[in-house]
């Protein structure tokens, strides 16, 4: 359940931003995100915009930062409607520092093109 929550904090700091990564969470401690650095925050948002605004369901995306050895992969599991908004349930799954996480989210476009965090979605 922890690596769950961790996941979902990953999916949403880095699609809605931050300014740091938090290493201050007592949440994280076990997580791969905890180890993450600058770098890889940056690619890994970087594909979840990329995931986001141009794959087709069943497309991957993947970063890996040579630097830190860490790495994560995105897909889109399925594309469709919820009250107008188009809305991607996708699979976050990342590697850092021997640790491994997995979780699926839904997330939906907003009337500006940004995508918002619809919370846990079931597999």
């Amino acid at each position: 359940m922890k690596r769950i929550i961790i996941i979902g904090l990953f999916s949403i700091l880095f699609l809605v931003g931050r300014t740091g990564y938090p290493t201050d969470l007592q949440v994280l401690k076990y997580s791969p995100v905890r180890y993450f650095s600058e770098t890889d925050w940056e690619l890994a948002k970087s594909t979840a915009r990329e995931v986001l605004n141009n794959h087709a369901d069943h497309e991957v995306g993947s970063w890996e930062n040579p630097e830190t050895g860490n790495s994560g992969s995105l897909v889109v599991i399925r594309t469709g409607k919820v009250d107008g908004q188009t809305c991607k349930k996708l699979q976050i799954h990342n590697k850092a520092n021997n640790l491994e996480g997995n979780a699926v989210y839904l997330f939906c476009q907003q009337a500006d093109g940004k995508w918002k965090s619809a919370g846990m979605a079931p597999q």
